[in-house]
């Protein structure tokens, strides 16, 4: 672990057994969920350090698959 900061993140984002992780490039690198609100999704992304912006371009890439997969247009926010 980087930092205290990490560990709390870890602890306060897995609240459930099947917590949602964020792998990039095979590595852990936070975890992230989604919320439906209307007619969109959200995709709250909560890394474990900053993304680098090719690490964000695709996580964003990702989230337009994933808004594509539910029929819903989607949004993404880091936290």
């Amino acid at each position: 672990m980087d930092s205290p900061r990490v560990a709390a993140n870890m602890v306060a984002r897995s609240n459930g057994a099947f917590q949602h992780h964020l792998v990039i490039d095979g590595r852990l690198e936070g975890s992230w969920r989604r919320e439906v609100k209307g007619n969109s999704v959200q995709v709250e992304v909560a890394p474990y350090r900053k993304l680098t912006a090719v690490q964000t371009r695709a996580v964003m890439s990702a989230v337009d698959c994933f808004g594509e997969f539910v029929g819903l247009p989607a949004a993404l926010s880091v936290v």
